[in-house]
């Protein structure tokens, strides 16, 4: 039927301080005279903002602020009809002698497929667009800073910076996304950061993110 398996492979990083081995799934990879899913998907427009252009506005700022999406592409989910085509296999007891094969697929977005990033940015710009009467110059902040994951973007203060990071934090939990590691070149701003998240702040979140 309508089914594809997609391969994949460990790729290990020790000095990683929690997921030390994430599984890498290749959209491309094809067995000879057949396409792989890559080639069989439609990529969609590209809506990535310029590198250049954000790390220009950036430094045109005193205050930076940084963040991520906690797992972005997981948060996307796949429609019923589709899951079929993004099956993966997997061992049920890898300690085990005779370690059966498991069948599993994807309910959400993978990063490795050449449609991820089209999938991501348009679910992203499709809730920013709740804010469009009310906020539009968050809105407009927001999204002109964002690159895939990643939220780079520059305040004039403190006061500024805590308040955009009071809006993207909610914008974002209200789509089902979670904002984490905030790193600014300001300790007060970072300072406040943590009070709102509930953490202690220390000095070495200046580099790490909270």
């Amino acid at each position: 039927g309508k089914t594809h398996y997609i391969p994949h492979h460990p790729v290990v990083k020790q000095d990683r301080e929690t997921t030390k081995v994430r599984p890498v799934f290749d959209g491309s990879a094809k067995m000879k005279d057949h396409p792989s899913i890559n080639e069989c998907l439609y990529s969609g427009p590209c809506l990535l903002n310029l590198i250049f252009g954000i790390l220009l506005r950036f430094r045109m700022f005193p205050i930076g602020l940084i963040s991520d999406i906690k797992q972005a592409f997981l948060n996307v989910g796949i429609q019923e009809e589709y899951r079929d085509y993004l099956r993966f296999l997997w061992y049920d007891d890898i300690m085990s002698e005779n370690p059966k094969l498991v069948h599993f697929r994807f309910l959400r977005v993978i990063f490795g497929l050449n449609c991820s990033p089209f999938l991501l940015n348009g679910t992203i710009r499709l809730h920013m667009l709740r804010y469009v009467a009310s906020d539009p110059e968050f809105m407009h902040q927001f999204l002109r800073d964002l690159y895939i994951d990643d939220s780079t973007t520059g305040v004039n203060s403190n006061d500024e910076g805590i308040h955009f990071y009071q809006k993207a934090k909610s914008a974002m939990q209200d789509a089902g996304f979670e904002l984490r590691k905030w790193v600014s070149n300001s300790k007060d701003l970072l300072k406040k950061i943590c009070e709102q998240e509930g953490i202690s702040y220390e000095e070495d979140d200046l580099v790490k993110g909270v």
